[in-house]
């Protein structure tokens, strides 16, 4: 029974990761036609067609968000307290993943694939990206001590680092954007890019910060101080984000 089991979760769990990095793909698509349309003869593109590098991408995106949902099936709560626990875990690892994939698609259509450094940062990233569903399946787990060793504790340190980490490569594209020539890219794009540098660049240091061992030590109402920086993390990039969006159009609006 558990050998037809295995692959059918593996069947189910790639026909997921698809259609999901299909659908957010062709969303975020659809709701950039406005901005393509209008700054198109101002953005850089590898060639006409959708550089592999952003393929591979939707699909590991794809992939690692319909794991994060299987790890919840695979783990029934056991009270109605679980079950709020799982959603909260599970909500704030979604949108993390959104919020990377969104703004790390934003960054790659406007930016040119132009060297083999910066394909190899892709790679890092995708690979940073494959590894956020293993980490959050080990935190998901409960906790877990093997002989001294508190495996959540090791869990959320190298979840932190993973996070950490994808933020400042988020950052150095957003820097890159943000320095461009302006006749190159739309202004609007370089002002926005701006306040993203600083907004991942705080939100990798916060998590990057958060691994230090006494965070986890020191606890507020029972949880570990690292998980409110997490939480820090996530007001700072809905901020950010939000404040981003009301530039871009400001500026837009001042340019047409």
């Amino acid at each position: 029974m558990e050998r037809s089991w295995k692959p059918r979760v593996k069947n189910i769990s790639i026909k997921l990761g698809t259609f999901i990095g299909t659908f957010y793909s062709s969303s975020y698509q659809m709701a950039n036609d406005g901005i393509a349309d209008e700054g198109k003869e101002e953005r850089e593109f590898l060639g006409k067609e959708k550089p592999e590098i952003e393929h591979l991408s939707d699909l590991i995106f794809g992939l690692a968000l319909s794991i994060g949902a299987l790890v919840l099936i695979s783990q029934p709560p056991r009270s109605s307290t679980e079950i709020i626990t799982d959603v909260i875990s599970f909500s704030f690892s979604f949108f993390l993943l959104i919020e990377i994939w969104l703004h790390y698609t934003a960054a790659m259509a406007v930016m040119k694939v132009e060297s083999i450094s910066f394909i190899r940062l892709n790679v890092v990233l995708l690979f940073l990206v494959s590894l956020e569903p293993y980490f959050f399946f080990l935190l998901s787990s409960g906790p877990k001590t093997v002989g001294d060793i508190r495996i959540d504790d090791t869990a959320s340190m190298l979840y932190a680092f993973d996070l950490g980490a994808l933020f400042v490569i988020l950052a150095f594209f957003s820097d890159r954007i943000a320095k461009s020539d302006h006749d190159k890219v739309h202004a609007a794009e370089v002002r926005q890019h701006g306040v993203y540098r600083a907004m991942f660049y705080s939100s990798g240091v916060i998590l990057l910060a958060s691994a230090l061992p006494f965070f986890w030590e020191i606890t507020v109402y029972g949880y570990p101080l690292r998980y409110y920086f997490w939480a820090g993390s996530v007001i700072l990039i809905a901020v950010g984000s939000w404040y981003a969006g009301r530039i871009f159009h400001s500026q837009s609006d001042r340019s047409y």
